[in-house]
């Protein structure tokens, strides 16, 4: 068997030697590569190791694994990997050197010579602080959203671009009677007469053609045969090539604004016939007035006249 020969054809003409391909592509990959042998010391490291755990050769060439950090399952998983087993992407908690926590996706396997003899253990690490970290955080804000949209009062539906409701907030059981089950996967339209259904779909699409939110205003009647009105602000959802994929709905119950509202009409009317009432009995007073007066004049002309009819001669 050759011990050097090129591998990458005519476009490099370097020789290789086993060695120098295994440093090639422990120096290449991507992951964190360790090399411990039965005696659980260190034979090779790579140089992402070094990246990610911060030792180099010199700090664990020789050493075994026992004199680090490991969790306290790794001892019983190296046991299982000499006698043939292997694990893949195990999720664990480690040490850098300088002593901060990290989050590595670690994978061990059984080293076989050309005989199939287990002479060594490979080890292979990623670091993925960064994506655990960015999970927790997007489940803290999927908890706070859960959190909001399970105790606001306010309507909170998702819309894809057929109408079809994709979710519901709780608050719809409070305001108009019925359960998110109730209401997920059935169709808007369902929900608004053929006019109201009409407008929506001119304002989805204003949303589409501008961007820009819009309000849609609807009134009904709940299973209880209440009367309610409610006021809708459907807003965009954007996906990754920020394309308009679906739409989110906020609705709000304004029934005591809008009853309120027609209290104030009615007492604006009421005003509005007082002062007319008031105006008309100024413009009959006045001619009364008048009339009143003349009649008061008249009455003393008459009781002169009639005084000086009946004066005795002299």
């Amino acid at each position: 068997m050759r011990s050097s020969f090129p591998i990458f054809g005519k476009d490099d003409e370097t020789i290789y030697n086993p060695n120098e391909l295994l440093s090639l592509f422990l120096d290449c990959t991507a992951d964190g590569f360790a090399i411990v042998d039965m005696e659980n010391r260190f034979l090779r490291i790579n140089h992402k190791y070094t990246e990610i755990f911060g030792y180099t050769e010199e700090d664990l060439i020789g050493r075994t694994f026992y004199e680090f950090s490991n969790p306290d399952f790794v001892p019983g998983i190296i046991s299982q990997v000499k006698n043939g087993k292997a694990f893949t992407n195990m999720i664990t908690k480690r040490f850098h050197k300088d002593g901060y926590m990290l989050d590595i996706a670690v994978s061990y396997s059984p080293f076989r010579n050309k005989h199939g003899k287990i002479i060594a253990i490979i080890a292979i690490y990623r670091d993925i602080t960064k994506i655990v970290s960015m999970e927790h955080e997007l489940n803290r804000t999927r908890e706070l959203y859960e959190l909001i949209t399970e105790n606001t009062t306010d309507m909170i539906k998702v819309i894809n671009k057929d109408k079809v409701i994709v979710y519901a907030s709780p608050s719809h059981e409070k305001v108009i009677s019925l359960k998110p089950d109730q209401v997920v996967g059935r169709s808007l339209s369902e929900f608004l007469s053929p006019e109201e259904d009409a407008i929506l779909d001119k304002k989805l699409a204003e949303i589409i053609e501008t961007g820009e939110p819009q309000i849609l205003r609807k009134k009904f009647t709940t299973c209880e045969q209440i009367t309610v009105y409610t006021e809708y602000n459907f807003s965009p959802i954007y996906n990754e090539n920020k394309e308009i994929e679906s739409f989110v709905s906020v609705g709000r119950n304004i029934t005591d604004r809008v009853r309120q509202d027609a209290t104030i009409r009615n007492l604006d009317r009421l005003s509005i016939t007082g002062q007319l009432a008031a105006g008309v009995a100024h413009e009959i007073r006045n001619p009364l007035t008048s009339l009143k007066g003349f009649s008061k004049l008249l009455q003393t002309c008459s009781i002169r006249r009639s005084k000086r009819i009946t004066l005795p001669s002299s």
